[in-house]
C-alpha cells in the first residue's frame, strides 16, 4: 500500500499545516500526558537525564531509518529502473531491511513492528474503555469496546498518512487540553508541587518509567509512513 496522497492538491500552506499535524501526532502520543506519574517512579534527577537520553536515541533512530529508506530508494532504482519517487512513497520497514540484511531481516522487523503495535493498539483500547467508563459507569464493557472501532476501522482504510492530517489537528488539539487540565489541577494543588520529598532517582521502578517515555515517543514505528506522507519528502 502507498503512502502518499491525500494533501497533493491543497494549497501550500494547507499542505505545511497537514504535514505538521501528522509529524506532531505521530511523535507525542496521549502517554505525555502520563509524565508527571512516570517521574514519580524515576525520580527527578534519574528521569530527566533518562528523559533526554531516550529522545535523542529516538530522533536518532528516527533520522536514520530515513537515511536508510531514501538510499535503499536511490540504490533499488538504479538497479532495476523503478522510479526512485514511487519507492519513496511506498517503501516499508520489512524493505528496508531487507534491503540491508536479506530476508530474515525483513521477518524479524514485521514482527516486532506488529508487536509493538498491537502493543498499542491494546494500551489505547484500555485506555479509552476506561475513560468511557468513568462518564457510563453502567454501561457493559463490551459495548465501550465498540465505540473505539466506530472511529478506527474507517480510519484503518484510509490510502494514506496525509488523509489523516485533520484527525490528527484534533488529536493534538485534545492533547494539549489534557497538558492544561493536567497543569491546572497540579498548580491549584500545592503538595503536587512540594519536590522537597521526591526522590532522586529510583531504580526499582525506573522500568515503569521507560515503558511510558518510550510510549510518549512513538514516531519510531511511524517515521517511514508519515515521511513518505509529507508533500514532496521535503524538510523532514
Amino acid at each position: 500500500m502507498g503512502y502518499l496522497g491525500g494533501s497533493q492538491g491543497s494549497s501550500p500552506r494547507m499542505r505545511l499545516f497537514s504535514d505538521a499535524m501528522n509529524v506532531l501526532k505521530s511523535f507525542i502520543g496521549s502517554n505525555y500526558l502520563v509524565m508527571p506519574f512516570a517521574y514519580a517512579k524515576a525520580g527527578l534527577v534519574l528521569g530527566t537525564v533518562a528523559l533526554v537520553g531516550i529522545a535523542w536515541i529516538t530522533d536518532r533512530c528516527c533520522t536514520t531509518l530515513v537515511a536508510c529508506k531514501r538510499r535503499t530508494a536511490a540504490d533499488r532504482s538504479a538497479r532495476s529502473g523503478e522510479d526512485e519517487s514511487d519507492l519513496l512513497g511506498s517503501m516499508t520497514y520489512g524493505e528496508v531491511a531487507r534491503e540491508a540484511f536479506g530476508e530474515r531481516a525483513e521477518r524479524v522487523v514485521d514482527g516486532a513492528l506488529a508487536f509493538t503495535q498491537t502493543g498499542f493498539c491494546i494500551q489505547y483500547f484500555i485506555y479509552v474503555v476506561t475513560s468511557l467508563k468513568g462518564y457510563f459507569p453502567d454501561a457493559p464493557l463490551a459495548a465501550l469496546a465498540a465505540v473505539p472501532f466506530a472511529f478506527l476501522l474507517p480510519t484503518a482504510l484510509l490510502p494514506s498518512v496525509a488523509a489523516l492530517s485533520s484527525i490528527s489537528a484534533v488529536a493534538n488539539a485534545a492533547i494539549m487540553v489534557g497538558f492544561f487540565g493536567v497543569a491546572f489541577y497540579d498548580m491549584k494543588t500545592p503538595s503536587n508541587l512540594d519536590f522537597a520529598g521526591a526522590p532522586l532517582a529510583n531504580w526499582r521502578e525506573f522500568p515503569i518509567f521507560f515503558s511510558i517515555v518510550m510510549a510518549c515517543f512513538e514516531g519510531i514505528g511511524t517515521v517511514l509512513p508519515v515521511e513518505a506522507g509529507v508533500s514532496g519528502h521535503r524538510r523532514f
